[in-house]
C-alpha cells in the first residue's frame, strides 16, 4: 500500500463525529432525468390528516409513512420526501386532508458533505456516495421542489422529494420513485402512466 494510502486510512480512523451537513444552493443540473410529468396545474392529494412536529416546519415521508423527528429520520439513500410549512410553531400544526395545486416544480442538487470517518462507513455498507476529492463533499442530495397552493391551508409551501446520491453519476427521483416515496398518504391527480421511467 502506497503512503499516501496508508495515511488516509489513519485519518479516516481518527475522524469521530458522526453529523452530516448540508450546504444547499443551485448547481449542474441534468434534465434528462427530470419527471416531465409531473408540472404545474397537476394536483396533490393528501388523503388523511399528518401533523407538523412542534418546533419544526416540516416532516419527512419514506415508504408513504411519516417519520418520526429526530436528527435523520429517513433513510437518505432511497426516496423520501419533505412536507414543509410556512412557520416554524412551537406547537405541532396538523394538516388536514385537502387537494394542493402544484404550482411551480424546479430540479435542484444540494451538495452534502459528511464527515470522513461516516462517509467511509457507508461506503463500506455498500452505499454510493464517498468522494474525495477538492471539493470535499461526499454526496449530492438530488431534488425536486414541488410548490403547493391551497385556499384553506395557504401554510402548506413545498413537498421536497429527494435521495442522496454519487455526485458524478446520481440522478433526480423519477416519477415511479416519487410516488413509492409518497405511497398512499398522497395521490397525484390525475393519475399519471409511468412512461417517463424508461427512458423514451
Amino acid at each position: 500500500m502506497r503512503p499516501f494510502l496508508i495515511l488516509t486510512a489513519v485519518y479516516l480512523s481518527l475522524v469521530s463525529c458522526q453529523t452530516a451537513t448540508i450546504s444547499t444552493g443551485n448547481v449542474a443540473v441534468s434534465y434528462s432525468n427530470y419527471p416531465l410529468n409531473i408540472s404545474p396545474g397537476l394536483k396533490l392529494k393528501l388523503n388523511r390528516a399528518i401533523v407538523i412536529p412542534g418546533e419544526t416546519a416540516s416532516l419527512h415521508i419514506q415508504d408513504g409513512e411519516p417519520k418520526p423527528q429526530q436528527l435523520n429520520p429517513v433513510e437518505n439513500y432511497r426516496p423520501y420526501c419533505v412536507l414543509n410549512v410556512r412557520n416554524r410553531m412551537a406547537a405541532t400544526q396538523t394538516i388536514n386532508p385537502d387537494t394542493f395545486t402544484i404550482t411551480r416544480v424546479f430540479l435542484n442538487e444540494e451538495l452534502v458533505s459528511l464527515p470522513v470517518k461516516f462517509a467511509s462507513l457507508t461506503m463500506t455498507a455498500g452505499y454510493p456516495g464517498l468522494y474525495l476529492g477538492a471539493g470535499g463533499y461526499t454526496a449530492v442530495s438530488y431534488v425536486t421542489e414541488i410548490y403547493l397552493e391551497s385556499s384553506t391551508q395557504p401554510d402548506v409551501v413545498s413537498l421536497d422529494c429527494k435521495q442522496w446520491d454519487d455526485p458524478a453519476m446520481g440522478a433526480h427521483l423519477t416519477l415511479q420513485e416519487i410516488k413509492l416515496a409518497l405511497g398512499e398518504l398522497f395521490t397525484i391527480q390525475p393519475e399519471i402512466p409511468l412512461t417517463e421511467t424508461s427512458g423514451n
